[in-house]
């Protein structure tokens, strides 16, 4: 009868699950960070929170799903939802074709032309989204816009318009995701 030797199996099987032990500190601090506000607004989507209730003057009340019904009945709540959705799945195909692009002509490009460009990149990468949105806001600004300025369209209004809002957004987002 031979006996089996357990011990560097167990070893093994201890020692693959080091990375997920390793995890457990991260998702200490992680987890409520991310509960507690989903748990929140689960709680107000089921209640009546507006104004008078935000300022104290009214409790709130319990709705059910009756914030949910009010939602799907809008009129223009699906024609809101497709024009989300597609502009989401367009800055998505925008995003990697800007990016493949712009790995294409890194590869093309001499070396300098490449240096310039890793450095635009870099500078779109290391800009925080809060900081870069406000310098778009200021180049597209109404008064004092620099692009304004350049186009000769003194108070013309980026935002006012669906397409050009959207472009102006897209543009961002594609600016901010496409950093390599």
């Amino acid at each position: 009868m031979t006996t089996v030797n357990a011990g560097p199996a167990v070893k093994g099987r201890a020692r693959d699950l080091t990375p997920l032990w390793l995890l457990i500190p991260a998702a200490a601090v992680l987890l409520p960070l991310f509960a507690y506000p989903i748990y929140q607004l689960g709680l107000l989507s089921v209640l009546d929170f507006r104004q008078a209730q935000v300022s104290g003057g009214q409790p709130t009340r319990f709705v059910g799903l009756g914030n949910y019904i009010d939602l799907m009945s809008a009129p223009k709540f699906w024609s809101v939802l497709w024009a989300t959705v597609l502009f989401a799945a367009a800055l998505v195909l925008v995003t990697l074709a800007v990016g493949a692009a712009l790995a294409v002509l890194l590869t093309k490009v001499s070396r300098w032309a490449a240096y310039a460009l890793s450095l635009a990149a870099m500078a779109a990468w290391a800009a925080p989204a809060m900081t870069g949105s406000t310098v778009w806001m200021f180049l597209f600004d109404t008064n004092l816009g620099l692009v304004n300025r350049l186009l000769g369209w003194e108070g013309h209004n980026w935002t006012y318009q669906r397409f050009s809002a959207f472009a102006l957004v897209g543009a961002v987002v594609v600016w901010h995701s496409s950093r390599s």
